[in-house]
């Protein structure tokens, strides 16, 4: 049920809808369908507590990050930077082929993406 709708409003328009155009939700690993009162109940209970559940872990996510950044912790990936051995071989490769392109000398360095090594060769003046 969480998976259908983000609320019981959600879930509630989406089976209105649905009724419009005579079709019913028969969910075939429980037994509820949408066609009688009783699993026209269920599903509306079963969407609220989904929305219930959603809400809970929204806001144990933020207080959890409220927590972090109260105690020093940044969240997010940890800055890339070059490394003393990547800036050696950029001096090395360009001066034996000062004309070579920003992708080919990207291309060189394995374990870094060729857009992120370009970005960080440029911020540190190795390359235009």
């Amino acid at each position: 049920m969480d998976r259908i709708g983000r609320s019981v409003v959600n879930v509630t328009n989406l089976f209105s809808q649905l009724t419009e155009y005579n079709l019913e939700i028969e969910l075939l690993d429980q037994p509820i369908d949408s066609s009688t009162p009783v699993g026209r109940y269920t599903l509306t209970m079963l969407s609220a507590t989904a929305e219930f559940e959603r809400e809970l872990i929204r806001d144990r996510t933020r207080d959890g990050l409220a927590r972090a950044k109260k105690n020093g912790k940044i969240g997010g990936h940890p800055k890339i930077e070059l490394t003393n051995y990547q800036r050696e071989k950029i001096k090395e490769i360009l001066k034996e082929n000062p004309n070579i392109s920003n992708r080919q000398l990207a291309t060189q360095f394995i374990g870094i993406s060729p857009n992120t090594f370009i970005k960080l060769a440029k911020e540190e003046k190795y390359i235009k």
